[in-house]
């Protein structure tokens, strides 16, 4: 399964949207700061889901 999912920051008022295989692996690395362009804007938490058989 594929999915695009929807984050969100509340300190920041920032969104963020992407793609992966793995949602709850993914939430884990942007939290981790490992993100580039989500890093200045930790905690994320995730808004809306969508799941897809195929990329």
């Amino acid at each position: 399964m594929s999915y695009i999912y929807v984050l969100y920051s509340d300190i920041f008022k920032r969104f963020y949207v992407g793609m992966t295989d793995d949602l709850e692996n993914r939430l884990v690395i942007h939290n981790s700061s490992k993100v580039k362009s989500t890093k200045p804007y930790v905690p994320w938490r995730i808004v809306h889901t969508e799941e897809y058989n195929n990329k």
